[in-house]
């Protein structure tokens, strides 16, 4: 008289272990991978604050901000390898360009904005 097999045999329990590792792998691996790149799209949005934040401090103090900055000096840069640099450039008829350049891990970041002292709206020679 045969018995009939009751439950898994080794070899398939074997096998299943083995589909749930690698699934299991598979899934830590694609967190880490979204946690990175979440990250990276963080920094990159604060830098781009950064560089807001200061083009508005430009246009309200009405100084002229140049130089360079390191995060130690400004408590506005978030970590301390974010390098800052404003310049303020002349341009045509009584228009200065200032632009702002953040530098994050050999990873460039540019804002510029013209300001004009005339009030008018037309500025000649000026082509985007």
């Amino acid at each position: 008289m045969k018995t009939k097999q009751q439950g898994f045999a080794l070899v398939e329990a074997m096998i299943g272990v083995v589909i749930f590792a690698i699934s299991l792998v598979a899934l830590v691996n694609y967190s880490q991978y979204i946690i990175l790149n979440f990250n990276k799209l963080y920094m990159n949005s604060s830098a781009i604050r950064v560089l807001h934040s200061t083009l508005e401090k430009s246009s309200m103090l009405g100084e002229p901000i140049s130089g360079e900055k390191n995060s130690s000096i400004d408590p506005n840069l978030r970590y301390p390898e974010w390098k800052i640099q404003t310049t303020r450039l002349p341009r045509a008829d009584n228009c200065t360009e200032l632009m702002v350049s953040l530098t994050i891990k050999k990873q460039p970041f540019s804002l510029s904005r013209w300001y004009c002292s005339t009030g008018e709206y037309y500025v000649p020679s000026v082509s985007f």
